[in-house]
């Protein structure tokens, strides 16, 4: 600090006045600034130096104390602390240093100052402000105080749900008898399984790019009656590369796993009551589906487009019979590639349109198959639909046109319909959620007398909070299988509601009952079922 010249040469008048003011000050001015020494440097203070300001006289216009009185300022106590900021304290010559903390306090207005540096300044003792509680008891609400709270692993959040219980499961299906005279009769049968289900999810959280995972299976296992256990199991990866602002590159990768009724030439020839009287199928078979598709969208201005490639494989297990053999059902085994293309428009508003068309081809492994037929087949798709982004409130799109699926062999004839896809999803109040779902695919067949079908699914799902912990869910479905070729078309129907109560953020008690029926004009496709679930559920 650079020291400045002390005020010199002091007029009688004006000694005598900052007597006077240091004795009306009193205790308080001494405690507030104890011993004050030294000389103040104005540059350090940032007011302009005594030597550079006239001092006006006690009372006069001029008069800072008078100024601030007249502004409606707390008059100062220090003597000579101009209520302006300005410095005219006459300190003698052997001060000390003045604390750069009270250097800070004089150099303000004290019409700036906090409160409680005016009230220390003029003396006046104030009462201690209460510290406020360190815990008050009252928390801010949780949205959702049930939510799973996953888990980090690494740059991904991971969330897991295991459930694990019981199904009671009866089943009336129709079965024909070859009499004579053939008849038709009601078969029940019963049983009860456990089932362990678990659903995994991860998405990454990157600043760019991003990868999702996720897996679902089921798992039952028999605990007494007939009843056939079918366990799933499906795995999916979605890899998003952002190459641009306007240019995503998107890799898809899926593998299922079911079981399905034997379906190929092989058993139906294996199973001919003519051929082989007394012989059936008494299992399930295996069915593995893989799929991968690379996708790359771009958008230039309002037009957005995007092509697809795509392959799928399909391969299902041998077909058990009754005198302890088995058949090879490879004659369903197949590869389908494909390419697609779509165009849009994006008006930046919530309806955007688009159109798109398809091509691929199903490569059978096996060509002729075991009935003599060449079920190789090439298949056409067109489209056209809307997309819908209201945000979490509704989004979605969806699509119509018309498939078409030329046959390689002559003597089956091509199948085609109608063409049905599309999902939306929508939110009409918070906490009630409602999803639906339309696809359309095509299948084939095994008969020598059914070239495939068109299958249509359409499915709806809700869930809703009824309160914090309880969860109110609710399913429905309709099934379409419309054939070509002798087989009857089939309808199935299901629905199923339940409900989860939730003891605490982790484990929940969930059940649910459910009922699924098959019509068909063909009296030994008819079937109908009924479950009821019971059992626990943990979520991370």
């Amino acid at each position: 600090m650079i020291p400045s010249r002390p005020f010199h040469g002091t007029s009688l008048h004006s000694a005598a006045l900052v007597a006077g003011l240091v004795a009306l000050a009193g205790p308080a001015a001494g405690q507030v600034l104890p011993d004050l020494r030294g000389e103040v440097n104005e540059n350090v203070l940032g007011v302009p130096g005594a030597r550079d300001r006239a001092v006006p006289a006690a009372g006069s216009d001029d008069d800072p104390a008078q100024a601030g009185r007249a502004r409606g300022d707390r008059p100062v106590s220090a003597a000579g602390l101009a209520v302006d900021g300005s410095v005219t304290i006459d300190l003698d010559d052997d001060a000390a240093t003045l604390p750069e903390d009270d250097a800070r306090v004089i150099t303000g207005s004290v019409a700036q100052a906090p409160e409680e540096t005016a009230d220390v300044l003029s003396g006046r003792a104030e009462p201690a402000a209460r510290a406020a509680p360190v815990q008050t008891g009252v928390g801010v609400p949780e949205d959702d105080p049930f939510a799973p709270l996953g888990l980090r692993i690494g740059t991904f959040d991971v969330n897991t749900t295991l459930e694990i219980g019981a199904t009671a499961l009866r089943t009336r299906t129709s079965v024909a008898d070859p009499g004579p005279p053939p008849s038709l009769s009601d078969e029940v049968s019963t049983g009860v399984l456990g089932e362990i289900g678990l659903d995994v999810r991860a998405v990454s959280d990157w600043s760019r790019h991003a990868l999702e995972l996720d897996l679902a299976g089921r798992l039952p296992f028999p605990v007494s009656g007939e009843e056939d256990d079918e366990p799933t199991l499906d795995l999916s990866a979605l890899l998003r590369l952002d190459l641009g602002l306007d240019t995503t590159l998107t890799a898809r990768a899926g593998y299922g796993y079911s079981r399905d009724d034997p379906a190929s030439a092989a058993f139906f020839v294996a199973t001919d009551p003519v051929l082989f009287p007394g012989i059936e199928g008494t299992n399930t078979p295996d069915k593995h589906a893989l799929t991968g598709s690379l996708a790359l969208s771009r958008d230039i201005g309002p037009v957005t487009g995007e092509a697809e490639a795509s392959v799928a494989r399909e391969i299902h297990g041998a077909a058990a019979l009754s005198d302890g053999s088995s058949v090879s059902q490879g004659d369903l085994d197949f590869t389908r590639v494909g390419l697609r293309l779509r165009g849009g428009l994006d008006t930046a508003g919530v309806l955007a349109p688009f159109a798109e068309a398809e091509f691929s081809q199903r490569l059978m492994d096996e060509r002729p198959d075991t009935a003599g037929l060449d079920r190789n087949a090439t298949r056409y798709a067109g489209r056209v639909g809307i997309a819908l982004n209201r945000g979490e409130k509704l989004n979605g799109e969806v699509a119509i046109g018309y498939v078409y699926e030329d046959i390689a062999d002559p003597t089956l004839a091509d199948i085609g319909g109608v063409s049905l896809d599309g999902a939306l999803n929508w939110s009409p109040r918070r906490g009630t959620d409602l999803r639906i779902g339309l696809r359309t695919t095509t299948q084939s067949s095994g008969a020598a007398d059914v070239s495939g079908s068109v299958n249509y699914a359409g499915t709806m799902s809700a869930t809703h909070r009824a309160r914090a912990n309880l969860q109110l869910e609710g399913e429905a479905s309709l099934d379409y299988e419309d054939v070509t070729g002798a087989n009857a078309d089939t309808v199935t129907a299901a629905a199923s509601v339940g409900a989860t109560v939730w003891l605490n953020r982790f484990v929940g008690l969930s059940g649910r009952i459910g009922h699924e029926k098959v019509f068909s004009s063909d009296p030994t496709e008819r079937s109908e079922s009924s479950n009821a679930f019971v059992g626990l559920r943990m979520q991370r």
